[in-house]
């Protein structure tokens, strides 16, 4: 039974490197600041795919992009998409993306002041706000659409119509009025889907106290004999300590109870 959850840990593991194309560098050291490692994208992807290793149904990623070139920000939101890709809802926030990551989106929910002013296919958001006045050329050198909107947002696109005057004609439009209505069947259907399943009960942790332990326990001994620098010199520091102490204290006497009660109290510190 053991053996068949271990493979099946390992099945998952795989799956998910897989999924965000890390299945090539399994057995690549992370790395840090003292050894060369894997790169910075696939870092980030490393780090999504630790999070998402019980493959949720939603997934919430904040600014996955942050602090990467734009090739390698194209690199990770790839990744994300062929998460959406296998039947996962995420939901990621982002900002400056180049054209052809924003062309990876489905939807996109766009906010002016904190209040939404578009919701919708990623591909119709310049043509929406054409429709209001606003001039969009595609075929321009250079030309982003995301860079397009966040203008038009932010109020930095003639005409500026404003924040409010935006999110108001979100709210009267058609785009809004379908969403809602679409919007209130999903829900109708969850709970009618909700209600007719069987309550689920509680849950624990699937693994035990000693089993945990024993795993953290290997890995971080796998991370020690992988870098033996730290190592090294906290076991020199501790030799020098204790001949520095030896050579102040070589000479004690049974009756110099202060200067041993000095050296409990250093070698404590």
């Amino acid at each position: 039974m053991e053996n068949a959850t271990l493979g099946a840990r390992e099945e998952r593991v795989l799956d998910v490197a897989k999924m965000l194309g890390l299945d090539g560098i399994l057995e690549s050291q992370v790395g840090g600041q003292m050894i060369r490692g894997i790169s910075g994208g696939q870092l980030k992807r490393l780090s999504i795919a630790v999070e998402i290793i019980s493959l949720p149904e939603l997934i919430f990623l904040d600014e996955p992009t942050t602090g990467l070139d734009s090739a390698i920000a194209h690199e990770v939101m790839s990744a994300v998409r062929n998460l959406a890709n296998n039947n996962r809802t995420v939901i990621c926030t982002i900002h400056q993306p180049t054209p052809a990551t924003f062309a990876l989106f489905d939807k996109l929910l766009l906010l002016a002041m904190g209040r939404t002013c578009y919701f919708g296919d990623v591909k119709d958001a310049p043509e929406y706000f054409v429709k209001m006045g606003y001039t969009w050329d595609s075929r321009k050198n250079g030309a982003n659409p995301a860079e397009f909107v966040v203008a038009v947002a932010g109020g930095f696109e003639a005409p500026a119509l404003g924040a409010r005057e935006l999110c108001e004609r979100f709210l009267e439009g058609d785009m809004h009025k379908s969403f809602e209505s679409n919007f209130d069947a999903m829900v109708a259907q969850d709970l009618r889907v909700e209600r007719s399943m069987p309550e689920m009960a509680s849950t624990t942790y699937p693994t035990g106290m000693l089993s945990q332990l024993r795993t953290l326990a290997k890995r971080q001994l796998i991370k020690t004999a992988q870098n033996k620098k730290p190592l090294i010199a906290g076991l020199m520091r501790h030799v020098v300590v204790a001949l520095f102490y030896g050579g102040i204290y070589n000479s004690l006497s049974s009756t110099q109870l202060l200067e041993r009660l000095s050296l409990c109290f250093f070698t404590i510190m």
